[in-house]
């Protein structure tokens, strides 16, 4: 593979968010600047949904997000453990995030419990599930976030940023 799906398959840095206005934000990818469009990055109550367009494959964000080493880099170094099957759990940010695979769909889906250490103890698991398609520009991903506690309501700008 070339460009933006090697990087992140190995697991480099691929980009650095720098910030955005006008429904986009701004991606460095080390060799050009992207806008990426995201629609529908709203919290509707407890749920957060967010549409972007990726210049890389469904396989190479998929492998990027199921893989330990590729996800601490994708989401800034913090060290996570991520399991490769059904049932087993994950961890990331340094344990400030885990849960649990609920459905993986390689390259097309990834369902997961979260839970962060801002979560009370009687707060129910929050629910992730994540789909790639394939698009003319590389990947559209839609993130829905659901059943997130008023609490961390912050982490929408963790999911756009």
């Amino acid at each position: 593979m070339k460009g933006p799906a090697t990087r992140i398959t190995r697991g480099m840095p691929y980009h650095k968010v720098l910030g955005g206005y006008n429904d986009s934000i701004v991606l460095i990818d080390h060799y050009k600047t992207v806008n990426l469009e995201y629609e529908n990055a709203i919290k509707m109550g407890k749920t957060i949904t967010l549409k972007t367009t990726l210049p890389a494959t469904p396989k190479a964000i998929y492998n990027a997000w199921m893989d330990s080493e590729a996800h601490a880099t994708m989401t800034g170094g913090s060290p996570a453990i991520i399991g490769q099957e059904v049932g087993q759990p994950f961890t990331a940010h340094n344990a400030y995030l885990w849960g649990k695979n609920l459905e993986l769909v390689p390259n097309k889906k990834i369902v997961q419990t979260w839970r962060s250490t801002g979560f009370k103890s009687t707060d129910e698991d929050s629910h992730l599930e994540v789909t790639l398609e394939k698009h003319k520009s590389g990947t559209l991903l839609t993130l829905k976030h659901s059943k997130v506690p008023d609490q961390e309501a912050h982490v929408e700008e963790g999911w756009v940023t």
